[in-house]
């Protein structure tokens, strides 16, 4: 006998058949938002709309069209050239991780801003000199931002307009609010968001989706009819002051909410990611279409093996696959818990 049981096996077909599971139930299921829940690669153009939309109205002011080109130019800087890796280097935790970032984004951005001001006005410059009139297309020249000198007022613009784009993308994935509320409605799971985003990033996107968590209903709401709450906690890393960057973020994610790692069932689009819970003993569900075959990421796993002559439980480590399931959506999820639910 081995506890946690043996991990389950792979499975790799079109149609996501799976063998039937050896291990418990899962008691709750953890979810990421983005990649899973919803699709970030369409959240960066509705992003930048709407804060090409927001900035000008606010004390800042400035061509929005400027502030979308800046935004889209800081993302690639700091997820793409991994900028933001470089700011969680700096941080002790994820609170001071957050003021970096916010004094980063909004500091970054006036500087493209400007940049891009001057960059109008010498060419603006350029034309008089060669005597074009205004029918030559050039833009106005707009005045430069300036930044009020407090840093946390600064912060206080930032995180404004961060909560405004936030409350109004929409970018869910086909079918992934219906799996979500079969899950809880129909299947009975208990979730839990492992994102990392923060809660009230999750609670904002969440509102637009038409779902809501425990926690964002007050003692008046929770007596309508209509409001059912479908998370019991939308964990970030702001909730357990842990960046979603190793094992420790789901160590303390399943202390807060008293599951233990095995009773657990964790899904994310990142074969890494997932590895960090698997160590710990939670079942593990990839959401991607990408093509593993002979390329499965292995952990090392803590097992109670059984020894069959004593009967006492001998304490081992030993190698399983990060991944438990891969399927290629979250539409997929409630079909196959049920499948396990119907066979016990």
């Amino acid at each position: 006998m081995t506890i946690p049981t043996s991990p389950l096996s792979i499975n790799k077909e079109k149609n996501h058949t799976v063998q039937f599971p050896n291990h418990p139930i899962p008691r709750a299921i953890f979810l990421d938002s983005g990649g899973v829940i919803n699709c970030n690669d369409t959240r960066g153009p509705q992003w930048i709309q709407y804060l090409t939309e927001y900035m000008p109205t606010t004390v800042l002011q400035g061509p929005g069209l400027l502030w979308g080109r800046a935004n889209k130019k800081m993302s690639h800087d700091l997820f793409v050239d991994k900028g933001f890796d470089r700011l969680m280097a700096q941080a002790k935790d994820h609170e001071e991780l957050d003021r970096l970032y916010r004094l980063h984004w909004i500091q970054r951005s006036v500087d493209l801003v400007n940049q891009y001001i001057e960059e109008a006005e010498e060419k603006a410059n350029e034309h008089a000199k060669e005597g074009q009139d205004a029918t030559s297309g050039v833009t106005p020249v707009h005045k430069k931002i300036v930044l009020p000198e407090s840093e946390e007022e600064q912060i206080a613009i930032a995180k404004a307009a961060h909560d405004h784009c936030v409350g109004r993308v929409r970018a869910d994935y086909p079918g992934a609010v219906e799996a979500i509320l079969a899950l809880k409605q129909k299947l009975h799971f208990e979730l839990f968001t492992c994102s990392g985003e923060s809660s009230t990033d999750l609670k904002l996107t969440f509102r637009t989706l038409g779902i809501r968590a425990i926690s964002d209903l007050t003692l008046e709401a929770e007596e309508e009819e209509d409001l059912h709450p479908i998370f019991t906690k939308l964990y970030g890393p702001d909730l357990i002051n842990c960046h979603k960057a190793s094992t420790r973020f789901y160590e303390l994610i399943f202390e807060d909410c008293g599951v233990p790692a095995h009773e657990a069932l964790v899904v994310d689009d990142k074969e890494s990611i997932l590895a960090w819970a698997k160590v710990l003993g939670a079942i593990t569900v990839q959401i991607s279409t990408k093509d593993r075959t002979g390329n499965e990421l292995m952990v090392d796993q803590v097992q109670y093996i059984q020894n069959d002559k004593t009967g006492a439980l001998e304490k081992k480590t030993v190698q399983v696959p990060a991944v438990d399931y891969q399927l290629g959506s979250l539409a997929e999820l409630p079909a196959l818990v049920a499948q396990w639910k119907n066979r016990r």
